[in-house]
C-alpha cells in the first residue's frame, strides 16, 4: 500500500501508513517525487486534509530526497528546517554534494540545520581529514555554515541489517553506525528554535496551494 494507492482512491491514509516497533512510522509514495507534484489540485486539498488530521500525532516529518539538486522538488528542500546531506569520502560523491549546496545558496535556501554525513568509511583519521576540508571548502567559497558533521565507518552489521531489512541501530547499539546516527538525532532534535512554518503551512506550500 503506497501513497500513489491514496492518490488513486484506493486506500485512505491512515491505512498506507506502515507502522513500526522502532517508534517510526512509513509511507511509501510508489512513484517518483516528479508524479506526486504531477497530481491535480484535487488530489493535493485530498491529501492535506488527511495530513492536517494526523499530524498532531509526531514530532518529526522525514523525507528521503533522491541524489542531487532536483529543480522540482526545490520547495521540499526550501521547507525543510534541517537537511542532511549524505556524501562519501570519493571524489565524485564531494563534487556532486558540494554542487548541491552551491545551488541551494545560489537559490536562497537557507535551512536551519545542514548536517554533512560522510559514509562508509574505512579509515577515521583520513574520513576525518577529507570531512574537515569539505566543509572548509563549503564556507570559503560558497559561504553555507554546516550545522554538524558525522563520519559512519564502514560496518559488516550495516550491511547485514539491509539484507534482513531491520535496522542496525536496533539490534547493534554500540557499533561506530549507531552512535554516530544518534549524534545526529541529537543534533537535530536539541534545536529549540521556532520552526519557518507549521507542518501544515508546509504540506500546503510544497503542493503550491494556498
Amino acid at each position: 500500500k503506497t501513497l500513489k494507492d491514496f492518490f488513486q482512491r484506493k486506500e485512505s491514509l491512515e491505512n498506507i501508513i506502515c507502522k513500526t516497533r522502532y517508534g517510526v512510522d512509513l509511507i511509501s509514495s510508489g512513484m517518483d517525487v516528479d508524479d506526486l507534484i504531477m497530481f491535480n489540485i484535487e488530489d493535493k486539498t485530498n491529501l492535506y486534509n488527511h495530513l492536517q488530521r494526523i499530524s498532531s500525532s509526531y514530532d518529526y516529518i522525514v523525507f528521503d530526497f533522491p541524489p542531487g539538486f532536483k529543480e522540482n522538488i526545490e520547495r521540499f528542500y526550501g521547507t525543510s528546517d534541517h537537511l542532511v546531506l549524505l556524501t562519501a569520502s570519493e571524489p565524485t560523491s564531494l563534487i556532486n554534494a558540494y554542487t548541491f549546496v552551491k545551488v541551494m545558496a545560489v537559490k536562497g535556501i537557507d535551512p536551519e540545520g545542514l548536517h554533512v554525513v560522510m559514509n562508509m568509511i574505512t579509515n577515521m583519521k583520513e574520513g576525518r581529514r577529507i570531512l574537515d576540508r569539505f566543509v572548509s571548502v563549503i564556507n570559503r567559497f560558497v559561504g553555507t555554515q554546516v550545522s554538524s558533521t558525522h563520519l559512519m565507518k564502514y560496518d559488516n552489521a550495516v550491511k547485514k541489517s539491509v539484507d534482513k531489512q531491520k535496522p542496525f541501530a536496533a539490534s547493534d547499539h554500540l557499533i561506530q553506525p549507531t552512535l554516530s546516527l544518534h549524534r545526529l538525532a541529537d543534533e537535530i532534535t536539541k534545536s529549540h528554535s521556532t520552526p519557518k512554518m507549521s507542518f501544515i503551512d508546509k504540506i500546503r506550500s510544497l503542493f503550491g496551494f494556498g
